[in-house]
């Protein structure tokens, strides 16, 4: 009796572990308008791709089309499940934001990249740390994508655009509560 006892903790303990490494996250989206406004000046929904991934430097330095069009191409082994797609439909700042969950299999980033019309020069991709994405609304207004409460320039207060960083010390980790920015 002991034996079976022990072996169904066993068993138990080790189904805990192997959940415990398959996390999930979510992402918080919201629209505002005007928002991937069409050749009539009315703003369209946008589709958005969100990626656990085990590291953002493939999905940052990736092109936008090539990203969109074969993500399991260019990300590889970095890329942990399918992504998840959702249409964000525009409204405005004071609407609650919609919630997307993936989860994370023991990725430590979460990508999400917005189809828009065309671009303005807001990044269409963003980054940030699986561990960090609970707590930040991503914003979709324009043609580009930014964290509530960032500046036109879709910068966050308190961090530095990925694309505009000095390079790391040959020691530093990045700050892990630090979203990155991508095309």
């Amino acid at each position: 009796m002991k034996r079976n006892s022990i072996a169904g903790l066993l068993v138990l303990a080790t189904l805990l572990s192997i959940a415990a490494g398959c996390g999930s996250a979510t992402v918080q989206l919201r629209g505002i308008a005007p928002m991937n406004v069409n050749d009539t000046d009315e703003s369209t929904p946008v589709d958005v791709r969100v990626f656990a991934l085990a590291s953002d430097a493939k999905f940052l330095g990736a092109g936008f089309e090539t990203l969109w069009s074969d993500a399991p191409g260019v990300l590889g082994a970095d890329l942990i499940g399918k992504p998840v797609q959702v249409a964000v439909y525009p409204g405005s700042a004071s609407d609650a934001p919609i919630s997307v969950s993936l989860p994370t299999g023991g990725g430590d980033w979460i990508g999400i990249m917005a189809l828009y019309r065309k671009s303005d020069g807001l990044p269409r991709t963003i980054a940030v740390r699986a561990d960090a994405s609970d707590d930040r609304v991503l914003e979709l207004t324009g043609y580009g994508v930014r964290w509530e409460g960032a500046s036109a320039d879709g910068t966050v207060p308190g961090s530095t655009p990925a694309a505009a960083a000095p390079a790391p010390e040959p020691e530093a980790k990045p700050d892990a509560s630090s979203p990155k920015r991508g095309r």
